[in-house]
């Protein structure tokens, strides 16, 4: 089956699929085009037609989330956008999908762009991206908040200025509550301790960022 053939066959498919989800395919035909020969590429390099814009993990239940259309997976995050991350699909009522975010204010995305792993962020309709790892002990970003500018890492709360790169936090250390540890746990906590004391929390590298026609570009 050739590229356009198992295009049109995806879209068929897709198409009953969405609809009854109340969404339709981006009327934004270069897009579509785009978007599903991407698919059907990643479809035939793994078998299955996965999201064109997440990175792949090879751990099957998270992968497992990105197979096309993978809006059932991520319900909340695509109805407050109006569309799903990549744009392929926009809800039924949408004419214009590029006067859509694609990220919700105070939320933060991981994308994989030429190899490289970078979260975004939206502070009030204004994006920025960082390098994925947490500058303290490479904790994944995205799992972290963002208030403002102020990004959180998830593991031990170091905090980062998205705008900047610039680390304005260390870690918080681990508070062991009012019941004394068993010993052994005791032990483990303070040699984690002494060796976090060693470990410097540095800046992340953060990229330039401009929206244009509606989506975000990173400049690499």
């Amino acid at each position: 089956m050739t590229i356009e053939s198992r295009k049109r066959a995806l879209y068929t498919f897709f198409a009953k699929v969405v609809d009854r989800l109340g969404y339709k395919f981006t009327p934004d035909e270069e897009l579509r085009n785009f978007l599903l020969e991407q698919e059907v590429l990643l479809e035939q390099k793994h078998g299955i037609p996965f999201c064109p814009c997440q990175p792949i993990t090879r751990q099957r239940a998270h992968d497992m989330t990105l197979v096309c259309p993978c809006i059932p997976f991520h319900r909340a995050h695509y109805d407050a956008m109006k569309r799903c991350w990549c744009g392929l699909f926009v809800h039924k009522d949408v004419t214009d999908p590029d006067s859509l975010p694609q990220i919700p204010a105070s939320e933060v995305k991981v994308v994989q762009v030429e190899g490289r792993e970078i979260v975004v962020g939206n502070d009030g309709g204004r994006f920025y991206a960082v390098e994925r790892r947490c500058g303290h002990m490479n904790a994944p970003l995205e799992m972290g908040t963002l208030v403002g500018t102020v990004l959180t890492c998830p593991m031990h709360c170091a905090q980062f200025d998205i705008a900047t790169g610039e680390a304005l936090a260390g870690p918080v250390p681990h508070d062991p509550g009012n019941e004394p540890a068993p010993p052994k746990i005791g032990r483990l906590l303070a040699n984690v301790g002494m060796l976090m004391e060693h470990i410097l929390t540095q800046a992340i590298r953060t990229y330039e960022t401009k929206v244009e026609s509606g989506r975000v570009w990173i400049a690499l």
